[in-house]
């Protein structure tokens, strides 16, 4: 299948300094994940794609139509990171303001932006001044403008930062209904977590470079060395739990948390089996969550200098680890 977004060989320079060099990505159906430090160049890149900056060189198609046209325009929902409101307006006056930009009907707002206010849990706040909310309630409103005109594509630059764990969980549950409902999702963010349950793939860029990209997984068994953190929470105490390093060779590090512990271990399909029938005879109650991206992200930016970087392909799973 063709990809929903193909973007080859792009190249950004400001001035005498490159911001991108020489990207190709191919984007797919699904949650995609662009992730890499402050300088990286993934808001140059969001900004290229929806026709807000040209590049110096490579081409960016979407669906076959160029950034900026009104075919590419059309497709896209866009919340950049740092959004701008009309603070006077209510969400239900915002997002009239843009339906009228997009070409919307009286009607078909009339139909459209009491279903999305309900999508994001804002229906009881609709007559409320924008000034009295949250950052959260901040994003869900961009979100729902996002969404107004119903496009096939969502490039979200940073929608979870600087929100609270109530606030990421809300934002999430929407992506999650607007993936499951077919669409595609770019996604820009630093809280990897969050991510590591939500991205089907993922493009890891440094200094305008891309070093790594493919499913998370498939990068992470890619990686020698590589090592995966491990976060249980326990459903009920247990007494048993320090025993575990002592039991399991190969463990890492062991962390007791708030409601739980996490254990860093080497990549090792073999070993993490071990731990989870470790802790099902011990009648442990837990329930665990692998952060690979922060895993992989740790390894690539605090582990490895750059120097040390090497090229890995793998053909069966199209992924490749730079």
């Amino acid at each position: 299948m063709a990809p929903a977004i193909q973007i080859e060989n792009i190249s950004k320079r400001y001035v005498t300094e490159f911001a991108l060099s020489d990207i190709t990505i191919g984007i797919q159906q699904g949650a995609f994940g662009l992730i890499g430090p402050n300088g990286a160049g993934k808001t140059t890149l969001i900004k290229l794609i929806c026709g807000l900056l040209r590049p110096t060189s490579g081409t960016i198609s979407i669906k076959g139509h160029r950034p900026g046209s009104p075919g590419a325009n059309a497709s896209i929902g866009y919340l950049s990171e740092h959004q701008g409101y009309y603070e006077f307006k209510s969400p239900n006056e915002y997002l009239r303001y843009f339906g009228e930009l997009y070409g919307l009907s009286r009607s078909e707002m009339d139909k459209s932006i009491p279903r999305l206010l309900g999508m994001v849990n804002l229906r009881n706040n609709a007559a409320d001044p924008i000034s009295t909310f949250s950052r959260g309630m901040r994003q869900r409103v961009g979100i729902a403008r996002a969404m107004l005109h119903d496009p096939d594509f969502y490039i979200l630059d940073e929608p979870l930062s600087g929100l609270d764990p109530t606030g990421r969980r809300d934002v999430l549950r929407i992506l999650t209904r607007l993936k499951e409902a077919g669409r595609t999702i770019l996604l820009s963010s630093h809280e990897l977590k969050d991510m590591d349950v939500f991205c089907d793939e993922i493009c890891i860029l440094r200094k305008g470079r891309k070093i790594a990209q493919g499913n998370p997984n498939s990068l992470m068994s890619n990686v020698k060395d590589a090592r995966e953190m491990l976060a249980f929470n326990l459903h009920s105490p247990s007494e048993v739990l320090p025993a575990l390093p002592r039991e399991i060779p190969g463990i890492l590090a062991f962390e007791v948390s708030p409601g739980g512990f996490q254990v860093t271990i080497p990549h090792d399909p073999a070993l993490e089996r071990r731990i989870l029938r470790w802790l099902l005879v011990k009648k442990v109650d837990f329930s665990v969550k692998k952060h690979v991206i922060d895993s992989l992200y740790t390894h690539l930016f605090e582990e490895q200098p750059p120097a040390q970087e090497t090229v890995q392909e793998e053909d069966e799973a199209a992924t490749e680890v730079i």
